[in-house]
């Protein structure tokens, strides 16, 4: 899960404003089908509250690529990846493990901006609902749902691993790892009350990007698996040395 993640359609206080047009006339879109971006949009950023945490689709779109092109998605099946947006309301996107990401951002960016666009979606590729964290995060369990910030625990997570790898091959419960999808700062919703106190964590001792969270993770949920596929009641096939 990437949370309170830095994409959203450019919102509608700022559409007039010239940096803003400029792009969206370079793009060939109107102004409300394009993706708030700070490389473009900085000057018009300004008047927005919580400016800092806003305007990177470049960002989601790399955790999107580390998440899926792995064999926790491709060959273990054990991954589905969310997005949860903010602005102007929250929304959930849920990618299907099948999709095929497109490498390229502006492409990426076409495709996001068409499910996040009210009344519109793209079914095959991703499905878009009109829900908060919160309520999400209340069809897990709580003992099921990790979060990743530099407020965490060090290393906490290890001891978690052996459970999640027998969760992930038997299919039986799903269990929801939050990583922050934004560039600076802090988690500052309110679901962040459902979280266990020892379900924070931290997984390197300094600050990290939102891609190198995603890759690291998602890497250390796969060596867990590995390593359990050496018990012989695993549905997966014995990892030869």
């Amino acid at each position: 899960m990437l949370a309170e993640s830095a994409l959203e359609i450019v919102p509608e206080s700022i559409r007039n404003h010239p940096s803003v047009l400029a792009d969206a006339h370079h793009k060939n879109k109107t102004p409300d089908k394009v993706l708030l971006d700070t490389n473009y949009h900085h000057s018009a950023m300004t008047r927005l509250p919580f400016a800092e945490k806003r305007g990177r689709p470049d960002l989601v779109h790399f955790c999107v690529l580390n998440a899926m092109k792995t064999p926790l998605n491709n060959i273990f099946k054990s991954l589905r990846v969310c997005i949860h947006v903010q602005f102007p309301n929250e929304k959930m996107i849920m990618i299907d493990p099948e999709t095929r990401i497109p490498r390229s951002l502006n492409r990426f960016e076409g495709v996001i901006a068409n499910a996040l666009a009210p009344g519109k979606n793209t079914p095959e590729l991703f499905i878009a609902e009109e829900t908060s964290l919160a309520s999400f995060l209340d069809r897990f369990e709580p003992r099921l749902v990790h979060v990743f910030s530099t407020m965490g625990t060090l290393r906490s997570f290890d001891r978690f691993l052996p459970d999640l790898a027998d969760l992930a091959m038997k299919g039986e419960h799903d269990a929801c790892l939050v990583v922050g999808g934004f560039q600076a700062g802090h988690f500052s919703g309110t679901w962040q009350d459902q979280v266990l106190p020892d379900h924070l964590h931290s997984i390197a001792p300094m600050a990290l990007d939102a891609w190198t969270v995603v890759a690291r993770v998602v890497y250390m949920v796969e060596e867990a698996i590995v390593e359990a596929t050496r018990n012989p009641s695993c549905r997966y096939p014995v990892v030869n040395e």
